[in-house]
């Protein structure tokens, strides 16, 4: 089976800030930190059950060189990226956007999910979602 994976408008702004905050940090850091999220995206993509839970259904996989995760849920067999969270920043902040693909549909990504104690997969209910 072949998994989809897809970024939150939200996700993939915070992806592009990263990086080029990391740009002029050093020469070839952002591209490095690009690097690092494909990685990290591409093992979620193969594996994504593996990753420790976050609150409500989704999950959390933390960068190997960058003090950043990616955030994300299980949308039927598709992941679903919420969030490039720094390690020390705002806790949850990502959580609303469990609730909305990002592109302005209003959709839940997910039905009945939110504040269960254990992850589980989502139903897909926006067409622009995951497929």
């Amino acid at each position: 089976m072949t998994r989809q994976a897809r970024l939150h408008p939200a996700a993939e702004q915070e992806l592009d800030e990263v990086a080029t905050f990391y740009d002029l940090e050093g020469p070839g850091l952002g591209q490095a930190f690009i690097d690092d999220f494909e990685r990290v995206g591409e093992q979620v993509r193969l594996l994504p059950s593996s990753s420790p839970i976050a609150p409500g259904p989704a999950r959390r996989k933390l960068l190997t060189r960058f003090p950043y995760a990616l955030i994300y849920s299980i949308v039927e067999d598709d992941v679903f990226v919420l969030a490039v969270a720094h390690g020390r920043g705002r806790p949850f902040y990502w959580q609303d956007r469990l609730l909305s693909c990002g592109c302005g549909s209003n959709k839940p990504i997910e039905q009945n999910a939110i504040g269960s104690a254990a992850p589980r997969q989502v139903s897909r209910a926006c067409s622009c979602a995951p497929r």
